[in-house]
């Protein structure tokens, strides 16, 4: 286990007697590490459009951050809306929601936005957003969602320690995600 993946041979033997002549090839593989294991796709990156399957996908990787090449380990997902605190000093944040796509000055205000959006006080909706997780047997797994409305998004991945490995938030864990519309509706 100290050098990653190994392959050895088994042999049937109890006691003295033997109760097989040939030997099988056995792969084994270290155990996923959630401080090491990554994720990585559209699915976690702002400007993601509302009402849309979007997708992100984990890599599980071990303790020397060599990806892992078999499946089944079980994660945690949670994504959630961040709801904006109302107070009176600070006002809404989607009035500029529906940018156009190749609108300089859109996407100028939408930066400025997004900064002034993260000084504001967020709390967690309570509803969960649906996801899919899909294993695809190879150490990669692929997160599929649909974000119900435009606004910022957390998603919080957490490996549960399967096979007694590293378990906790995966490296990045939680990210945050501004989902909105870039069509022009008054068109």
């Amino acid at each position: 286990t100290s050098y990653g993946p190994s392959e050895v041979e088994v042999t049937v033997k109890i006691g003295p007697n033997r109760f097989t002549n040939n030997a099988l090839p056995f792969s084994f593989f270290s155990v996923t590490d959630a401080s090491q294991t990554v994720a990585f796709g559209p699915g976690i990156l702002d400007g993601i459009c509302p009402k849309k399957e979007t997708s992100f996908v984990i890599q599980a990787k071990d303790e020397s951050s060599n990806d892992r090449v078999c499946g089944m380990d079980k994660f945690k997902i949670e994504i959630r809306e961040l709801l904006e605190e109302h107070t009176s000093a600070i006002g809404g944040v989607h009035h500029m929601a529906q940018l156009r796509e190749n609108n300089a000055i859109g996407i100028i205000a939408a930066t400025k936005l997004k900064a002034r959006a993260m000084r504001m006080r967020r709390r967690l909706s309570e509803t969960l957003v649906p996801h899919e997780l899909e294993d695809c047997h190879d150490g990669t797994y692929i997160v599929k969602f649909v974000a119900p409305q435009n606004g910022y998004y957390r998603a919080e991945v957490n490996f549960e320690g399967t096979f007694q490995g590293k378990e906790g938030p995966i490296q990045g864990s939680p990210f945050t995600f501004h989902v909105v519309s870039t069509d022009d509706e008054t068109a």
